[in-house]
């Protein structure tokens, strides 16, 4: 038993039928006060517990969607990337920026071989 328990128990059992004096009122009062805020910060402690848990769900999850985010963005780059070097080839076109135009881009050769730009 903890200190504070084993006084109040003193004070509980040790008085038997009489009255507590107003000294050991006072220590009992504040004994059962000091349960009290005891008690609230237990409580206070496993709130903060919850929410500081939550807030690492809530982080970890926002991660795994930037990951996910970022390798949706990589595979349609890396897509576009085939598509275009596919269309390169085909129509051995060789613009400056290295880009096909749409009009090339858009023939139904282009697209049966290399598929749809879009």
């Amino acid at each position: 038993m903890k200190p504070l328990h084993i006084m109040l128990a003193l004070l509980l059992l040790g008085g038997g039928g009489q009255q507590r004096s107003a000294q050991q009122e006072v220590a009992f009062q504040d004994s059962v006060a000091a349960l009290q805020r005891h008690r609230e910060f237990q409580a206070m402690q496993a709130e903060q517990a919850q929410r500081a848990q939550e807030d690492s769900t809530r982080r970890m999850r926002a991660r795994e969607a930037v990951a996910r985010d970022r390798a949706v963005l990589r595979a349609v780059r890396e897509e576009h990337e085939r598509w275009r070097r596919c269309v390169l080839v085909i129509t051995k076109d060789s613009l400056s920026n290295g880009e096909p135009s749409m009009e090339t881009a858009s023939s139904d050769e282009v697209r049966a071989r290399c598929g749809d730009p879009r």
